[in-house]
């Protein structure tokens, strides 16, 4: 269990995601669509928003700590650390990792787009590498650590 704040726990293996809240219009749309169909809830208890947490099923936390603060509570070894925004990424939810989209990815990243499964979290910079998850989310990244950097 991930402690988030005082007498608040989370369940650590739903955890899909755990990136740095930014102020940026696509991931306030994701949380606004996440309230409209209530599975979004915020554990900041009056402070502001650091963090947002995304379990494997779609439900999003909003906590007030940072991204790093998380990652020391819970085993590092399994997350995949993204660079440079802070996000960590379950190395277990992860199918593929992908530079170069073929015509197939392409379909893929417009249906995930549709149906609202598009996490970006480029930050307002061009989209350069693109993670699916077994979840059927997507998240686009303007740069990916290199592994030799993430040991």
């Amino acid at each position: 269990m991930l402690r988030v704040n005082a007498g608040t726990k989370l369940n650590d293996e739903k955890i899909e995601c755990i990136t740095i809240y930014a102020d940026s219009l696509p991931l306030r749309r994701m949380v606004s669509d996440a309230r409209k169909n209530n599975k979004c809830r915020n554990l900041n208890g009056n402070r502001k928003i650091k963090t947002m947490i995304i379990y494997n099923d779609g439900s999003i936390f909003l906590c007030s700590l940072n991204p790093d603060t998380y990652l020391a509570r819970l085993d590092a070894a399994d997350y995949y650390l993204v660079d440079p925004i802070r996000t960590m990424i379950r190395k277990n939810e992860i199918r593929e990792i992908v530079s170069k989209t073929n015509a197939s990815h392409r379909r893929d990243i417009a249906k995930a787009k549709a149906d609202g499964m598009y996490v970006n979290l480029t930050c307002n910079r061009k989209t350069r590498d693109y993670i699916f998850t077994e979840s059927g989310r997507i998240y686009g990244l303007a740069y990916i650590r290199s592994a030799a950097d993430a040991n």
